[in-house]
């Protein structure tokens, strides 16, 4: 059995053990409370453009109550469009059918 309280250096040592394990706790704590934040976040933009795209493709903009953020996806979304790209041409063994 381990008398912590015997000398200095376990006591020394008991603190240091302490602070430690102290620090990972509220690490651990951070993490979770910084998680769920960010996934609130998260989920709010996601709805929040979810509605900026079915309002825009049936035309019914909610234009007095969401300037600012019409104005701000309008400044750093462009209209998308898809490139061309290159066919890659596939060479299959012998015997081999492409596409089944």
């Amino acid at each position: 059995n381990i008398d912590w309280n015997y000398n200095s250096d376990t006591a020394r040592i008991r603190m240091t053990l302490n602070s430690l394990f102290a620090a990972v706790f509220m690490g651990c704590i951070s993490q979770f409370i910084l998680e769920f934040i960010s996934g609130v976040v998260v989920t709010a933009m996601d709805v929040a453009l979810f509605c900026y795209c079915v309002e825009s493709e049936i035309g019914r903009k909610q234009s007095e109550r969401f300037s600012n953020l019409y104005e701000g996806i309008k400044e750093t979304i462009g209209k998308g469009t898809v490139a061309p790209t290159e066919q890659t041409k596939v060479v299959a063994k012998e015997g081999v059918v492409i596409g089944r």
